[in-house]
């Protein structure tokens, strides 16, 4: 039997089955490899596993500077050597007096008492414009040129004007002369008095004929630069600014028809725009001539303009309930421009004791602002404050700190930065 069993095994498996057989232990050994990788995974989400934190990591719980976290999210601590590094500096908040501040939004617009319309004074047609718009000119300066009869008939007259001088000269030259001969006939008592006195009257209707004349001529003379021409040259009118400034408008080009009530150019001068505030009804009573104002807008945000308030108006706007303030303010530089929006600040006087900290003192992150209180040797909390308004370099707080607590005016960014860092560590 022994035999015949050992006849058996040795009897070879057909070729066909061994591939099956290996496939069946491929299979088997996948299906238990997955298994044990679904095992794993469900007993790492259960928090069954702990993780093991890398030395690097637990390194970067300490800053370089000799910060660390305390085990709190709103505290830091230093070494001395880091707060010195730092340049952290603290002092203890206090009472001061904040002035009256009316903030309100506005707009610049151009100075209208420094802003001229250059119209046309004769009726004619443009030959050239010398100027385009942003174009600095001076008063005087021709920009304008018109091609006008009226001109022509003006430049006839004043030599019609001077032709009649020269006429009256001649007359006067000859009455004199004649006035000379009657004078030497009448010591000759060859002439009656009368006749004397009938030469000197020729003399005196003579000057009047040459006063006459010189006034004509004179006024023809006047018209002709009322109209922007002379006497001799061109028929063209010249047309000169009246003033020196930019030119803000061109509403003419070479070939446009123009009269007496056309406007030509828009020229103003920059140097000193209006700040039209919107004042809320509520706080109108507070605005009086005369008073400071600060004038800020987004296009220099770091960037203080001073002027004054030259005008309170007289109505109130009935759909925004506010009075316009307009307000002079000097354009520094030339960097204003009008119809720029503005937020402005009225100084209204002394105000009210607050508590106020130095800006610098504020930090700011997350929407929220906060101040570091100083614990002393080198800790620092942080506390959530409400803040006010904001005059010079201070800012009022609302609640959140109490006066005489100490906190750092100096050094918050690096604050600020070592306490980010600890969270995120703690993370």
């Amino acid at each position: 039997m022994a035999t015949e069993d050992q006849s058996q095994s040795e009897i070879p498996m057909p070729s066909d089955a061994r591939p099956s057989a290996r496939r069946n232990r491929w299979l088997g050994a996948l299906l238990a490899a997955s298994l044990l990788i679904n095992v794993i995974v469900l007993y790492r989400m259960r928090g069954g596993e702990p993780q093991a934190v890398p030395a690097a990591a637990v390194e970067e719980k300490k800053d370089n500077a000799g910060a660390q976290n305390s085990g709190q999210s709103d505290r830091v601590e230093l070494s001395a050597e880091a707060v010195k590094r730092a340049g952290i500096e603290s002092r203890e908040a206090a009472m001061i007096a904040l002035d009256r501040v009316i903030e309100a939004p506005g707009r610049l617009a151009v100075n209208a008492d420094a802003s001229a319309r250059v119209g046309s004074f004769v009726e004619g047609r443009v030959t050239r414009v010398t100027v385009v718009v942003g174009d600095a000119v001076k008063q005087d300066q021709p920009v304008v040129y018109i091609h006008s009869h009226e001109v022509a008939q003006a430049r006839a007259d004043y030599a019609s004007a001077h032709a009649s001088i020269i006429r009256a000269e001649k007359s006067l030259e000859q009455a004199r002369i004649e006035l000379a001969r009657a004078d030497r006939l009448l010591e000759a008592r060859a002439l009656s008095q009368r006749e004397r006195m009938q030469a000197e009257a020729a003399v005196n209707a003579a000057q009047a004929d040459l006063a006459q004349a010189r006034a004509e001529e004179h006024r023809a003379e006047e018209f002709l630069h009322h109209l922007g021409a002379s006497p001799t040259g061109e028929d063209d009118a010249v047309v000169r600014a009246p003033q020196s400034g930019a030119v803000l408008e061109r509403l003419v080009t070479p070939g446009t028809a123009v009269t007496p009530a056309t406007d030509l150019l828009r020229i103003a001068d920059l140097s000193t725009l209006w700040a039209v505030a919107e004042v809320p009804e509520t706080q109108a009573s507070g605005v009086h001539t005369g008073q400071a104002v600060e004038i800020a807008v987004a296009a220099f945000p770091d960037v203080v303009f001073a002027g004054r308030v030259i005008h309170i108006g007289d109505m109130l706007s009935a759909t925004t309930r506010t009075i316009q303030v307009r307000c002079l303010v000097r354009n520094t530089g030339g960097r204003l421009r009008p119809e720029m929006f503005a937020q402005i600040r009225i100084s209204a006087g002394a105000g009210r004791q607050a508590l106020a900290v130095p800006r610098d003192a504020v930090a700011e992150s997350a929407g929220e602002r906060f101040v570091f209180i100083d614990l002393g040797g080198g800790a620092f909390a942080k506390r959530v404050v409400q803040t006010g308004i904001e005059q010079g370099d201070r800012i009022e707080i609302l609640s959140g700190l109490q006066p005489g607590e100490r906190i750092a005016v100096r050094g918050t960014f690096y604050l600020k930065s070592a306490l980010l860092k600890s969270a995120l560590s703690d993370e």
